[in-house]
C-alpha cells in the first residue's frame, strides 16, 4: 500500500470537507434504515473488520463508520443523490449505485463533520447527510467489473459493450476521469488465465480505452488487461471474468453486501470448524467464478472464525490458524486488485492453513 494512498485516505477520513464553503443538504434519519456499520483502518480504508481492533498492516486502531447505498448520476455524482434507482434529470441516464458515508454536522458550522449524531450549541440536534469518501465505493458504473488500482489513487472498470472490451478509469472517489493518461493492452484468456493470443493495445474512445473483441453475447468470457498507470514503471495486471447469462441468472437472487455482515460465532469448536470449511468452499466458488472483489466477506469471516476456534478449542493449531488469518487478509487485498495470479498465491496460504486444521475438534 503506497504512502500516497495512505495520506489520501487519512485526509478523507479526518478532514473530509476541509475548506468547503457549501452547506450540505440535511437528510431525515429515516434514510438510515439501510445503513450498515463497518470498522475501517484510517490508513488502509479498503480493509474491513467486524468490530474494534487494529489494522494488520499498520497497527492503527480501527475506526467505526456508517455507510449506505445511494443512487447518483454518473456525470454529476455530487449533484443528485437518491435513495432508490431512477433517472438522472439532466441526461436521462439511469442512476448508478454508490456507497456513501453517513456524517452529521451543525448548520452553524457545516465544514466540521462528525461520525455520530449529537447536539450542537443551543441543544440543536446535528443534521445528517451523506458524502463520498476515498476508496469507499467499488460499485461499477457501466455494468462491468471494477477494481482498485495498485497505485492507490485510481480505480478502473472493465466492461463488454457493443462488441468491444472497454476500460473506464476513476479517481480515488470513483469519479470518472478521462483515459488519455493511461495505456492498456488486453488479451482473451482461458479458464486458467492463460492468454489466447497476443495482447492488443486499446485505442482511446470517448470516456474509455477500447478494442473490438469476439466475445459471444451471453457467453462466459475472460480477458487479461495490462494497464500502464501514470508514474508507475511497470504495467499492472487485471483479470476480468464475465459470467454467462445462465450464470448471472443463477446468481440473480444472491446479494453481496458492500460491508461485512454481522457474524455469529457457533457455540462449539466442531461447529466453528464446520463454519470455517463452509467459508473455504465459498472462497473457492468465488475464485472459480472470477468474482475477486467479493472474496473479502467469506475470507474475513473465516479469519474471525479461526481466531474464535483458537480461543474455544483445546488443541489450538496455531500455525494453521495464523496461515488462515494471513491468507484471509491477502485474499481481501488482492481480490480488490483483480490480479488472478496474486489471488491464487493468497489462496495457497489460506489453503495451507485449512489443511492444518483437524478433521474433528477434540471432545
Amino acid at each position: 500500500m503506497s504512502v500516497r494512498k495512505g495520506l489520501l485516505v487519512a485526509l478523507a477520513l479526518l478532514l473530509p470537507l476541509a475548506g468547503a464553503s457549501w452547506v450540505p443538504a440535511a437528510q431525515d434519519d429515516s434514510t438510515l434504515d439501510d445503513a450498515y456499520t463497518v470498522w475501517l483502518c484510517p490508513m488502509h480504508r479498503d480493509h474491513q473488520s467486524h468490530g474494534e481492533g487494529n489494522c494488520p498492516l499498520c497497527g492503527m486502531a480501527l475506526v467505526r463508520r456508517t455507510l449506505v447505498t445511494r443512487y447518483v448520476c454518473l456525470a454529476q455524482e455530487d449533484g443528485v443523490v437518491e435513495e432508490e434507482p431512477g433517472i438522472c434529470p439532466d441526461t436521462g441516464d439511469p442512476l448508478v449505485p454508490a456507497t456513501r458515508e453517513v456524517v452529521w454536522f451543525c448548520p452553524s458550522d457545516p465544514d466540521r463533520m462528525f461520525v455520530e449524531p449529537g447536539v450542537c450549541e443551543g441543544d440543536v440536534p446535528r443534521a445528517m447527510t451523506t458524502q463520498v469518501s476515498a476508496h469507499g465505493d467499488h460499485n461499477p458504473r457501466h455494468g462491468g467489473i471494477l477494481f482498485m488500482a495498485p497505485d492507490g489513487v485510481h480505480h478502473l472498470e472493465g466492461a463488454l459493450e457493443d462488441g468491444a472490451f472497454r476500460l473506464y478509469f476513476y479517481d480515488s472517489f470513483t469519479r470518472p476521469i478521462e483515459p488519455e493518461p493511461f495505456g492498456a493492452r488486453v488479451v482473451p484468456a482461458d479458464e486458467r488465465g492463460a492468454p489466447l493470443g497476443d495482447p492488443v493495445a486499446l485505442a482511446t474512445a470517448p470516456g474509455a480505452l477500447e478494442t473490438p473483441v469476439e466475445a459471444a453475447a451471453g457467453e462466459r468470457a475472460a480477458f487479461t488487461a495490462f494497464v500502464q498507470f501514470p508514474d508507475r514503471e511497470d504495467e499492472d495486471r487485471f483479470d476480468f471474468i464475465f459470467l454467462s447469462d445462465a450464470e448471472k441468472a443463477a446468481l440473480a437472487g444472491e446479494t453481496v453486501p458492500a460491508a461485512l455482515p454481522e457474524l455469529r460465532v457457533p457455540d462449539t469448536p466442531q461447529a466453528i470448524l464446520d463454519a470455517i470449511r463452509a467459508r473455504d468452499r465459498r472462497v473457492q466458488a468465488l475464485i472459480d467464478q472470477g468474482r475477486w472483489a467479493d472474496l473479502f466477506i467469506p475470507a474475513l469471516e473465516a479469519k474471525d472464525l479461526a481466531l474464535a476456534y483458537g480461543e474455544a478449542a483445546s488443541d489450538r493449531p496455531w500455525v494453521a490458524l495464523k496461515r488462515i488469518v494471513r491468507g484471509a487478509w491477502l485474499l481481501d487485498m488482492y481480490g480488490d486488485l483483480g490480479d488472478r495470479v496474486r489471488v491464487g498465491e493468497a489462496y495457497e496460504v489460506f489453503a495451507e492453513g485449512m489443511r492444518g486444521l483437524p478433521e474433528r475438534a477434540p471432545e
